[in-house]
């Protein structure tokens, strides 16, 4: 990832292509540090790229708040199909209640009447 600043210059190393970079060591300080030299961008890269990724920060916002707004619906999902499912039980055992089983006829079968 890189950052850009409002000419469109990159402040972060992380993402360059090395083979495109010139390393340069710095023998005064004495170590294996070195820095990478990136021939200037031209005009329109310096124009489009700041946009873009304008464009995809913008991108990202909307894709977390659908997100939450996702989970949020899920969650009001998983409420109503238990609010049916207990009408649902209700309504059956409502129906089941109109019914009397009584006594065994003659033919083997149990009578029911409605109450």
């Amino acid at each position: 990832m890189s950052l850009w600043s409002e000419d469109g210059d990159s402040d972060n190393v992380e993402g360059r292509q090395p083979w495109a970079a010139i390393p340069v060591m710095l023998e005064l300080r004495g170590c294996d540090f070195f820095d990478w030299y990136d021939p200037p961008m031209c005009r329109r890269s310096k124009i489009i790229i700041p946009g873009l990724l304008r464009k995809m920060n913008e991108r990202e916002v909307e894709i977390k708040k659908l997100k939450l707004k996702n989970e949020h619906l899920v969650k009001l999902d998983k409420k109503l199909k238990k609010i049916v499912c207990i009408l649902v039980l209700l309504l059956v055992f409502t129906i089941l209640s109109k019914f009397k089983v009584g006594k065994e006829n003659p033919s083997g079968m149990n009578q029911v009447k409605m109450l």
